[in-house]
């Protein structure tokens, strides 16, 4: 959608006046948007186990405070159902330790921003 100069003024003034409450009913502003841009976040998706899976899961369980169950349940998706696992989401730093930690034991691992 295209606007002219004095319309995008005008509502540029407009928005300006708005408040939170206003933009956010309004949908001009997308908030997991806003979020994402404000705090910017990873996922780390366990692709495959790899050969050490009993090492992969103490990984998971080490990071994440799961139970064995738990962490067992994660990595039995990717083992038996062949799909790729969404194991967390953070901040991009921790979530970098988190698959060089899962990589080491053989795991193969993505980082989606």
């Amino acid at each position: 959608m295209k606007y002219t100069p004095a319309e995008y003024a005008a509502m540029m003034r407009h928005m300006m006046t708005m408040t939170t409450e206003d933009l956010l009913a309004s949908g001009l502003v997308d908030v997991n948007k806003l979020y994402r841009t404000v705090f910017p976040l990873s996922r780390v998706v366990l692709v495959d186990n790899g050969p050490q899976r009993i090492k992969v899961i103490k990984v998971i369980r080490t990071h994440l405070t799961l139970g064995l169950v738990e962490a067992k349940g994660l990595t039995d998706d990717v083992a038996y159902h062949s799909k790729r696992t969404v194991l967390t989401e953070g901040d991009a730093e921790a979530m970098e330790t988190f698959a060089a930690d899962l990589r080491d034991v053989g795991a193969t691992v993505e980082v989606e921003a």
